[in-house]
């Protein structure tokens, strides 16, 4: 009789319904929102590099130079990771937009409209 019982226990569980696409949407807004943080940390970097290239050319000489250098250095670096940032933005976005969606189900029985669905 245990495997009756247990059987009967595990029928008037309620069942978890997870609306179609919802683990691609999740996926989606977390890759945009890496992409999008990795667009602010290339911004930062670009601005630091503006900021190294206008003190350096303050400096007399060698000093000048090797911060120049350094400067353009930098601003290459932001501007890798400003793209990288944009293409994994759109990744985000793509994967968000070709998530499955749930379809609205809409009738009558005579006397009501009926809408159900997961929305």
């Amino acid at each position: 009789m245990p495997a009756t019982g247990a059987a009967a226990g595990s029928a008037s569980e309620p069942s978890v319904v997870r609306p179609p696409g919802g683990d691609q949407r999740l996926g989606g807004l977390l890759t945009g929102g890496a992409g999008v943080a990795a667009l602010g940390v290339g911004g930062i970097l670009g601005l630091v590099a503006k900021a190294e290239d206008t003190t350096a050319k303050a400096e007399p000489g060698l000093a000048r130079h090797t911060d120049s250098v350094s400067a353009v250095n930098l601003s290459n670096a932001a501007t890798a990771v400003a793209v990288v940032g944009g293409v994994v933005t759109a990744v985000g976005i793509v994967i968000w937009l070709t998530a499955p969606s749930a379809h609205a189900q809409v009738g009558t029985n005579g006397r009501e409209l009926l809408v159900g669905g997961t929305f």
